[in-house]
């Protein structure tokens, strides 16, 4: 009885915290519900989001390896030359896996391993060979442990150059689709997980709105409502699913004005419990707490499913019909490779804020004096190599399959490392979100250079390297920490001016609660501007006017600051000229 009371008691503690999680997380849900929401866009043929979806899930693969690049470098100051020699390994062990024709008997049995359980192996063996190199080099320092990584990793692509029975040679070894993602069962647990996501997205806006009752609250969601609607509207296939979900979030609008004049009749705001005037005691308001929300949310996913259940449908029904389609394996991998990069995130994030984690910072700050302290820096290098090692294995895994040829070059080349290590500075060494931003930027310009200088400048093809080179050459000298680095560096005094923003007599002091906003409205342009279809153009180019809207009234409030900054920078620039 006791035990039964304990698991009730902690499962009604877990979803007591849903809230605090929901608000604590405003800006990574909306991004998650957003990228959720993508495939369902996808239709059984031709579609404008899948080509989309194919470019997003090589983006999220490298950002995988940009993270296990960093959790060396930027948390434990290690540089790791040979660090493709993690990436290789479990690309090479996902090929052999799915095909028994790769390896003699009898070591192609492991073709026989089912494919889930095939990740966790070839992260078991990303793992074993970081192991391998922390006990040989984690006790050396600086360019000595870098060089000795990078034997280790060109010894393996020496050995699998030489081999072409094990790595192809230069035309490469053919990687099948795993016969999981083409299951309709398989499609539809990720389905399901899409709409846990977007409940967790509403319960999130729900919360929002009933925290942030004044009038900025309203203004800002007001896009977020239109936008999203209009989303529903283009890629659903049932006009009455968009329809619901607007009724949604006109119900939140409701729910938003009712908070608003209870908070305005009790300024003191109890949560809990409030006296009566008969000095009674009365409980929270069950209607506006529970009842209104949970029917909100429901309405919200039953609309979904009737905006997209056709498509839905229509993609099960592909996997009856034929099981081999491409089109069809799309949208599972980015889900895939989507649902291992939350996890791999949560779970650096919840490193990094452990007590080991804290260690690590201190061993790669000053590893004398945390030696000094009691810390054993050998011991923490060799588990920062295995976890990295882990993940680096789990982004190769995912990629034999998608790219579906791979060869010495393309999995073991020290190209890779050289392409990690530059996600990792463009974004920002040290930084969780740095990696995934760095990779987004540098592979999205390597993809569409070409196209930019020949169509857009009128300039020979040829020139896209010295344009990525300008880029990188702006970004270093303009952002040395990197693009989030450099933001987050100032972030705590730009939050504090946006509190304290007013125009004329208008507050428009911005909140932490609300930064949310422009992160999805960002994410949601970026996706219709990136779409070539001329239809979604002009919601682009609302979503980017809203924002540039926005901007401007910052740089015009902020207008003070940024011209003493220049008349400064003007000032040390003549300076330095008289000096010469």
């Amino acid at each position: 009885m006791n035990e039964e009371r304990k698991i009730v008691g902690n499962l009604k503690g877990t979803i007591l915290r849903i809230p605090s999680i929901l608000s604590n997380n405003r800006t990574v849900i909306a991004v998650l519900a957003f990228l959720y929401l993508l495939p369902l866009g996808t239709t059984a043929g031709t579609s404008p989001v899948r080509a989309l979806l194919f470019l997003i899930t090589q983006i999220m693969i490298f950002s995988l390896l940009a993270m296990s690049f960093d959790l060396q470098l930027g948390r434990s100051a290690l540089l790791n030359f040979g660090h493709v020699a993690l990436f290789g390994v479990g690309a090479y062990f996902m090929a052999y896996t799915l095909d028994a024709g790769f390896l003699p008997e009898p070591f192609n049995a492991i073709a026989a391993i089912p494919y889930p359980l095939t990740l966790v192996l070839a992260m078991m063996i990303g793992g074993f060979l970081g192991l391998i190199m922390g006990l040989t080099t984690s006790r050396m320092r600086g360019t000595a442990f870098a060089f000795i990584a990078l034997a280790i990793s060109m010894f393996l692509y020496n050995f699998y150059a030489e081999n072409p029975g094990l790595s192809g040679g230069e035309t490469g070894l053919g990687v099948p689709t795993p016969d999981l993602i083409r299951t309709a069962p398989f499609y539809l647990l990720f389905v399901a997980l899409a709409f846990v996501f977007l409940a967790a997205f509403a319960g999130m806006v729900i919360l929002y709105l009933k925290k942030r009752t004044d009038s900025i609250a309203l203004i800002l969601f007001t896009p977020i409502m239109i936008v999203f609607t209009a989303f529903l509207f283009l890629f659903g296939t049932n006009i009455y699913g968009p329809i619901l979900v607007f009724y949604a979030f006109l119900g939140m609008i409701l729910l938003f004005w009712m908070e608003r004049k209870r908070r305005i009749s009790d300024p003191l705001e109890y949560v809990e419990k409030t006296f009566a005037m008969k000095g009674e005691v009365e409980t929270t308001n069950k209607m506006t707490t529970y009842v209104i929300p949970f029917i909100i949310i429901i309405i919200t996913l039953i609309g979904l499913a009737v905006t997209f259940g056709t498509n839905i449908a229509e993609m099960v029904s592909l996997w009856i019909e034929d099981t081999t389609t491409f089109y069809y394996t799309i949208p599972v991998q980015f889900y895939l490779v989507l649902t291992c990069l939350v996890m791999t995130y949560f779970f650096i994030r919840r490193l990094i804020a452990s007590p080991f984690g804290r260690m690590v910072t201190a061993v790669a700050q000053n590893e004398e004096r945390a030696e000094a302290l009691g810390y054993n820096s050998y011991r923490a290098k060799i588990v920062v190599l295995v976890i990295s090692g882990a993940i680096a294995a789990l982004a190769g895994a995912l990629y034999a399959p998608f790219i579906r040829t791979i060869d010495p070059g393309t999995a073991l080349g020290v190209e890779v490392t050289i392409n990690a290590m530059l996600y990792t500075i463009i974004g920002g060494i040290g930084t969780l979100l740095g990696p995934i931003l760095g990779t987004g930027v540098v592979v999205y310009s390597e993809l569409n250079l070409v196209d930019f200088i020949t169509e857009g400048l009128g300039l020979p093809g040829r020139l896209w390297l010295v344009g990525l080179g300008v880029m990188y050459i702006f970004i270093v000298l303009f952002m040395p920490l990197g693009i989030v680095g450099s933001i987050g560096r100032r972030a705590g005094s730009i939050k504090e001016s946006l509190r304290q923003l007013k125009f004329g007599r208008f507050e428009f002091g911005l909140k932490d609660v609300d930064y949310w906003v422009f992160g999805f409205l960002g994410i949601m342009g970026l996706f219709f501007f990136l779409v070539e279809d001329p239809r979604f153009l002009p919601i682009a180019i609302g979503i980017f006017g809203f924002l540039g809207v926005v901007g401007f009234f910052l740089l015009y409030i902020f207008r003070g600051e940024i011209s003493s900054r220049i008349r400064s920078y003007a000032k040390k620039l003549r300076f330095a000229r008289g000096g010469d």
